[in-house]
């Protein structure tokens, strides 16, 4: 009876341990039904923006957006060295915070292992971090190069059934180089822009079981590489993107459009498939003021209907809206306000800058896991800072 006893405990020590370790080192994710458009290094602006970009890209998200929004930096210059966003769901906030202030004692009892698991079943616990650093060189007349690397990181984790723990997961890790040129045709009205990226990922999916803490427990350790099926790939994708300024009513300064990302689709190998995605829009920088402008973006991402079953229009619009005041240069101003609507969710954010030296910015937005746009939606918050650039 002793004997057992301690084994029981000794596996309720390894199931609690593992489990603590999974969510704190960011070794798991995501719920299997139902999965968001996963995008690559999906930036704060955007996202607060109602997940528009392509229609004006006139920073160094050209990289990922529209590498022909570029154009709108030609006669300036920075560089952005370590641009950070942390991305949580308000649930996993709330875990990582109890993790960190926790002084439980009993994570190595049966009664441990059972509260850990009871406080989050059904939680949405979820993270993101990006790092972006890039270089944005303008040599006027619509002439600009950016170029740059990310390493973005994504992770989703559901815990279910108190009676026989299980953890649906979900993993993605991306890392590359981006860069972009954008170069006027004609007399400048049309701006053309060539991007390339290459795209090395590690993702896993799949469902931890109690029978895999069980086994972990005797071997004191889990595999997470064969339990989540963690595949490994890399290629490279061509961007092409395309602006035509509007001559109507120029006090808008509005601009049409259109972008083929991940032109012919991307093969990663055992890691998956990137499909080619098409996008239109438009886009208008109204001046209120020397010291108020605005910006608006009306987009319609995915024309082909190539990343998702649902083939419905609201999933594929988006809409933001963004107040600047006092501008400091062509894309940054001292304060900015931001809001938008996309794939039937709201979204808002603000940021203030010095410059290109220091930024900081905040979101909050819906990302959808159902089958149609805005089915449900669960919240994100994206804090980032961006030092050291100039």
């Amino acid at each position: 009876m002793i004997d057992t006893t301690s084994r029981l405990r000794t596996a309720a020590a390894w199931s609690a341990a593992t489990l603590t370790a999974l969510a704190l080192l960011l070794l798991a994710a995501a719920p299997a039904l139902g999965q968001p458009i996963r995008r690559i290094a999906q930036n704060p602006r955007g996202l607060a923006l109602g997940g528009t970009g392509m229609s004006y890209a006139d920073d160094e998200m050209g990289l990922y957006y529209n590498p022909a929004g570029l154009a709108a930096a030609s006669d300036t210059f920075w560089f952005e060295l370590l641009p950070l966003a942390l991305e949580a769901s308000p649930d996993g906030q709330e875990f990582i915070q109890d993790k960190l202030n926790s002084q439980d004692s009993d994570l190595g009892t049966l009664t441990g292992v059972a509260d850990l698991i009871q406080q989050n079943i059904g939680k949405d616990i979820h993270f993101r971090a990006l790092v972006y650093p890039t270089a944005v060189i303008g040599f006027g007349d619509g002439v600009t190069l950016g170029f740059g690397g990310y390493w973005e990181a994504e992770v989703d984790l559901l815990f279910r059934n108190l009676a026989t723990p299980e953890a649906d997961a979900f993993f993605r890790k991306d890392t590359g180089m981006a860069g972009a040129l954008s170069f006027p045709l004609g007399d400048g009205k049309f701006v053309m822009g060539l991007g390339v990226r290459t795209i090395d990922r590690t993702i896993g999916e799949g469902v931890i079981s109690s029978a895999d803490l069980a086994i972990a427990a005797a071997n004191n350790e889990l595999d997470l590489e064969q339990t989540l099926n963690v595949q490994e790939g890399t290629g490279t994708g061509y961007d092409l993107g395309m602006i035509m300024r509007l001559e109507a009513f120029p006090s808008l300064r509005s601009q049409l459009a259109l972008v083929v990302q991940n032109v012919g689709g991307v093969d990663l190998g055992k890691a998956g498939e990137i499909e080619q995605e098409i996008g239109i829009g438009w886009a208008a920088r109204p001046q209120f003021s020397s010291l108020v402008n605005g910006l608006i973006a009306i987009e319609y991402r995915d024309v082909a209907k190539a990343l998702t079953d649902d083939s419905s229009d609201d999933k594929r619009t988006h809409i933001g809206l963004e107040v600047g005041i006092i501008p400091l240069d062509n894309s940054t101003n001292l304060v900015t306000l931001r809001t938008g609507f996309g794939s039937g969710l709201f979204s808002w954010g603000f940021e203030l800058a010095f410059w290109h030296s220091f930024s900081i910015q905040f979101v909050s937005y819906g990302q959808e896991y159902g089958e149609v746009a805005g089915d449900d939606p669960r919240d994100r918050r994206i804090l980032q800072i961006n030092f050291l650039g100039f």
